[in-house]
């Protein structure tokens, strides 16, 4: 099953300011961007819905000094963190917890 928001990948409709996304709530501006009967959707009980995801895609802005872009900053070292605990990160067959970016 495919969900559309506004945006993604179609254009936000006219006057909708596709900031907020809440189906819990009765404002237009806040659900004007989901797609028709999405929300409804959500909200019926009888027919529970699950999904299941099977990637996210995230999008850091490098003109941004708060973004610290990458997985590896000075401030959250993920690579040297792997690198010391390289047991938890690997299996037997495996030489290095990190294989070369390629």
């Amino acid at each position: 099953m495919s969900i559309l928001i506004a945006g993604f990948p179609t254009k936000c409709p006219d006057n909708c300011p596709c900031e907020t996304y809440d189906c819990g709530t009765n404002s237009w501006a806040k659900t004007c961007g989901f797609s028709g009967g999405f929300c409804e959707m959500m909200k019926d009980e009888s027919n529970p819905i699950e999904y299941k995801v099977n990637w996210v895609r995230v999008y850091q802005d490098p003109n941004d000094e708060k973004q610290k872009v990458g997985c590896s900053t000075p401030e959250r070292p993920t690579k040297r963190y792997i690198e010391a605990h390289a047991d938890k990160y690997k299996r037997k067959e495996d030489k290095a917890p990190l294989k070369k970016v390629m």
